[in-house]
């Protein structure tokens, strides 16, 4: 008996589609939506509505924040009703002589003369920078300084109060943020792109020596991409940070064994496909990464307290003496700014709402970039010891699709934070 054809189709003699080809015939692909490529999708899906949230968010803070939030010659918040005839000193350009003019600010703002040489510093980069205020509140005698400023070489002039719902971009006066700097930044994420896709492209072809070479100029233009965001947050927070340098028994005693384990690990890596080897190597590498912070201080909190829980056997080997030890002493970093940024002149999450907007927004963002570079750092190192073919590269296929994601929510950032 003739089969009845499925409602729509008319009766051609072929095999319909529920009579299935036996296993192994032609003209049955696989199907392209891998669990793999699924999970990740779902993943990224997530990923969407939490940066839909933060950038949603700032959005709705941005357009309920009331006129005169900000101002050029207060600090972000301050009660402009009754400053209204308040002028400012700006400082434009030091001239050629800085010194001269960084003690005149000290003298004029009441500034320790640290603070006043940064504070020069950075007029002459921004072009900008509010010296001294005439108000009802703080009287001074702005025409006078400007005099005395001008006579020392240095570029001044004096303005009236401006007030901002939000701080407009190419301000210095109460907008910090470097655009010409993340403009740079922002074309280096991208080229981090192209290096993914002929990445995947080389992996494609079977060819692992193109695959690893493009995943690892992907790794340092992702790794440039965070050392221009610390240099930045640097810049803005202008943190002071205590350093000295001491080398212990302890570092000596540790540094012997990394060395020896780090070698194994390169070894080990020959003889085997490399994943755990990878995974080893690069746990030994974050840990040759805290003892070189540690030589240099900056966790020596941590060392203490580490220390005393093993101390009677430290104390026994006199791994606790010092073998090298020099103060360096306080070192100042970053930018001091105009008093329209930042009441303490600097860029802080607790210095406004834009900046608290600035860093969660951009820190979570930094975050999943150093996750994509350490994911990537990995395969790498896998691809090393052949760890993918032409015929197995699921792995770097979802590790680009997560790092493209990254990169276009970096531009989206790039242009509602900076730009707008």
């Amino acid at each position: 008996m003739a089969e009845t054809p499925p409602f729509g189709e008319e009766p051609t003699g072929e095999p319909h589609d529920h009579d299935h080809a036996p296993s192994g015939a032609p003209g049955r692909d696989t199907p392209p939506a891998t669990p793999g490529k699924v999970a990740m999708w779902l993943f990224l899906a997530t990923e969407v509505m939490f940066f839909t949230g933060l950038i949603g968010s700032y959005v709705v803070l941005r357009a309920g924040s009331p006129p005169g939030s900000y101002s050029n010659l207060f600090p972000p918040g301050t009660d402009l009703a009754s400053r209204a005839g308040a002028v400012g000193l700006v400082l434009l350009d030091p001239g050629e002589d800085p010194d001269k003019v960084a003690a005149l600010v000290a003298e004029a703002g009441g500034l320790p003369a640290e603070e006043a040489d940064r504070f020069v510093e950075t007029a002459g980069e921004i072009g900008e920078a509010v010296v001294l205020v005439d108000s009802p509140y703080e009287p001074s005698d702005v025409e006078g300084w400007r005099q005395r400023l001008a006579e020392a070489g240095a570029s001044v002039e004096v303005r009236g109060l401006e007030s901002f719902a939000w701080p407009p971009p190419y301000n210095g006066l109460v907008n910090p943020l470097s655009i010409d700097l993340t403009a740079l930044n922002t074309f280096i994420l991208i080229c981090s792109s192209v290096t993914m896709v002929l990445a995947l492209a080389a992996i494609q072809r079977g060819d692992t020596l193109r695959l690893s070479l493009w995943l690892l100029a992907t790794i340092l233009i992702g790794s440039t991409f965070l050392g221009i965001q610390v240099y930045e947050y640097i810049q803005l927070i202008g943190p002071t940070i205590e350093c000295s340098v001491a080398v212990s028994g302890w570092h000596v005693a540790v540094a012997v064994p990394l060395a020896a384990l780090l070698l194994l690990a390169l070894l080990q890596a020959r003889k085997t496909e490399g994943r755990t080897a990878a995974v080893v190597l690069l746990s030994l590498v974050l840990v040759a990464c805290y003892e070189v912070v540690s030589i240099l201080g900056l966790t020596a909190d941590l060392d203490a307290e580490f220390l005393e829980a093993i101390g009677p056997v430290t104390t026994a080997l006199r791994l606790d003496e010092a073998l090298y030890q020099a103060d360096i002493g306080p070192i100042e970093l970053g930018h001091r700014y105009s008093v329209g940024v930042g009441a303490s002149g600097h860029f802080r999450p607790s210095s406004s709402l834009f900046a608290s907007s600035f860093f969660t927004m951009t820190g979570f963002h930094g975050a999943h970039v150093t996750g994509g570079v350490l994911a990537l750092t990995l395969i790498w190192l896998r691809s090393l010891f052949g760890g993918y073919s032409k015929e197995s590269h699921a792995v770097v296929e979802l590790a680009g699709l997560y790092w493209h994601f990254v990169d276009l929510v970096w531009i989206i950032l790039f242009t509602v934070v900076y730009l707008i």
